[in-house]
């Protein structure tokens, strides 16, 4: 097994060069996930919260990828409010709206979100620039 120290980058090689994902410590209930962010790009699912120190390395984003679960608030995941929220406070350029439910139908999310935000479905492909730090 491999351990992710959340206070260390890890750097995955390959052909097109080294990724470095920035491990992003987050509030998922009454525990910590992991959200990770790769140049521009931050993927942050399963969270309820964010700490100040993780919503601090959350700036300046092309593309922040966050649960939106649903309407109603949830112990461990952000509804659609609270979503849109972090959405507004980081700024991101794009967002992704992920780990949907049921009741959050994607025409409804769409008419109800701002252009740069869209519900993801299944099968989506996200391309983003990637520079390396």
């Amino acid at each position: 097994p491999h351990l992710i120290d959340h206070a260390r980058p890890v750097v995955i090689e390959g052909e097109g060069g080294p990724l470095t994902l920035e491990p992003l410590p987050q509030i998922h209930g009454d525990i910590i996930s992991l959200g990770f962010r790769a140049g521009g790009l931050a993927y942050c699912p399963d969270i309820s919260d964010f700490p100040d120190a993780t919503a601090e390395r959350l700036r300046d984003l092309d593309m922040l990828v966050i649960d939106a679960l649903q309407y109603n608030t949830h112990p461990s995941h952000l509804s659609l409010g609270q979503a849109l929220g972090w959405i507004d406070r980081l700024a991101p350029k794009n967002a992704v709206l992920t780990h949907m439910h049921v009741p959050l139908d994607y025409a409804k999310v769409m008419a109800e979100t701002p252009d740069h935000i869209v519900p993801a479905y299944d099968g989506m492909v996200i391309e983003t620039a990637y520079h390396s730090a």
